[in-house]
């Protein structure tokens, strides 16, 4: 028999035993799997197509909930004394980006209230269209003066692979 490993014959797509990290994640996994499914039979069916979508929803949450509190959290952490924040912190846009980014959501909400919304015509579609893409650009030159230089570097590395 080969060590650290279950029978073969009862578990022959298991090569090895599993972490209990492994095991708890698939257990929980399966939870969600029924849980979706009692959800969508008992409470989200009578709304047919949305219900299916909303249940989907929220079995996708919940293994997304349990990844990050089985790998992401451990990761972080158990790296170099809970030092591993940093590279988490590190894939998040720039503060300046992320207000860029809600400044130009809130202007195109209100550009769809005042311009769009009371008479839905050729010229205020344009109008609210002209507002779209000055948000567009005023989000890109964020970005790009945020991480322009990185985004170069990167691009560079991968073309000399």
């Amino acid at each position: 028999a080969r060590p650290n490993s279950a029978p073969a014959c009862a578990t022959p797509h298991l090569p090895t035993m599993a972490a209990p990290r492994d095991v708890v994640g698939s257990a929980a996994s399966g939870f969600f799997s029924l849980f979706s499914a009692s959800l969508i039979a008992k409470v989200l069916m009578p709304y047919g197509a949305v219900g299916i979508v909303a249940a989907n929803i929220l079995k996708m949450v919940c293994r997304i909930v349990v990844c990050v509190m089985l790998y992401i959290v451990p990761a972080l952490t158990e790296s170099n004394g809970g030092g591993g924040w940093g590279a988490l912190r590190a894939m998040l846009p720039a503060p300046e980006v992320l207000g860029a980014f809600f400044v130009s959501a809130a202007a195109t909400q209100a550009s769809s209230l005042l311009l769009y919304r009371p008479l839905p015509d050729i010229l205020a579609s344009a109008r609210h269209l002209a507002v779209g893409v000055v948000c567009l650009g005023v989000v890109a030159g964020a970005v790009w003066r945020s991480h322009g230089r990185q985004l170069v570097r990167d691009i560079k590395e991968l073309r000399g692979r």
